[in-house]
């Protein structure tokens, strides 16, 4: 693991970049996306191929036959945001396991953003470089306790890179472009993962799934209302 100080920088993708494509690879994603996700083209100066997601009053998910037809051989890094900002989605491990054989398939690199896992309401967040040995070592995560503790103002971010020698490249690329960490941030970190917090992130949890379903009551009783969603 390495820790650095936001969780999107361009450094990220470039790493995954150079392990593929040799620095010359663009970028291939979904949409709708996180915003910041979508500055990479100018962050990363890389080319990027945004593929719309299927949609269906309003419910989205990944259309692979879009992707098939929008990847080319300069494509280099797939960027993966899971559970998804801003659709919600926490995908399943079928779904995932389609990421990784696409990537596989097309030499991809993946960068998966699972900054938000600890806040998944419904069912199991799955970490992409879990799947299999291909994921792990062709993948860097990128994480942060600053959803689930509530403390995005403390700049201290992390990604996990199984592989040893992407690492030792996204170490190298991070020396000098970080700020340096401050002992505030260190201590909130391991208060965040050091299960002194998990009794208190399970309260969060329902209330904010009491506020979900609060706003879909509300919501239910609007005339001429589109359907809910179903969680």
């Amino acid at each position: 693991m390495v820790q650095f100080d936001q969780v999107l920088n361009r450094k990220g993708t470039n790493c995954a970049k150079w392990d593929r494509q040799g620095g010359d690879g663009s970028i291939l994603y979904f949409t709708p996306m996180y915003t910041h996700i979508r500055r990479l083209p100018q962050e990363a100066r890389a080319a990027v191929t945004e593929v719309p997601m299927k949609e269906n009053n309003l419910f989205y998910t990944m259309d692979f036959e879009a992707l098939e037809q929008a990847v080319t051989p300069q494509t280099g890094v797939y960027v993966l945001c899971n559970p998804h900002n801003p659709v919600g989605l926490v995908f399943t491990r079928q779904e995932l396991t389609q990421v990784a054989d696409f990537a596989k398939k097309h030499e991809l690199f993946v960068v998966a953003d699972e900054i938000h896992c600890e806040l998944v309401l419904e069912g199991e967040h799955i970490p992409y470089f879990s799947l299999n040995k291909e994921a792990e070592q062709n993948s860097i995560t990128l994480c942060s306790a600053g959803k689930i503790a509530n403390i995005p103002g403390l700049p201290l971010a992390y990604a996990i890179i199984p592989n040893p020698d992407l690492r030792k490249r996204f170490e190298e690329e991070a020396l000098g472009l970080f700020s340096v960490r401050n002992i505030l941030a260190e201590t909130a970190l391991t208060a965040a993962y050091n299960g002194s917090c998990d009794a208190w992130k399970e309260e969060l949890r329902d209330y904010l799934r009491a506020n979900r379903d609060y706003l879909e009551a509300r919501i239910s009783e609007i005339p001429g209302r589109m359907d809910s969603h179903e969680f």
